[in-house]
């Protein structure tokens, strides 16, 4: 996409238990909060995070798979 007009934030850490969800769920809850536009995705085989995304806005988080 070249529209100068998405952005995005990168929640990442260097293993399991590094606080992603937390940190993915608190920065869903204060934009969601602003009443700023929102949309969660989840990379990667773990399917439990997108039911927790959800719970803090009013659409589900997509799951993207490599390929």
């Amino acid at each position: 996409m070249n529209d100068p007009k998405a952005h995005g934030i990168v929640v990442a850490g260097m293993r399991s238990s590094d606080g992603k969800t937390a940190v993915t769920c608190a920065l869903l809850a204060a934009f969601a909060e602003r009443g700023l536009p929102i949309q969660p995705f989840k990379v990667g085989p773990d399917f439990i995070d997108p039911g927790n995304h959800g719970r803090f806005i009013e659409s589900p988080s997509r799951i993207w798979t490599h390929g």
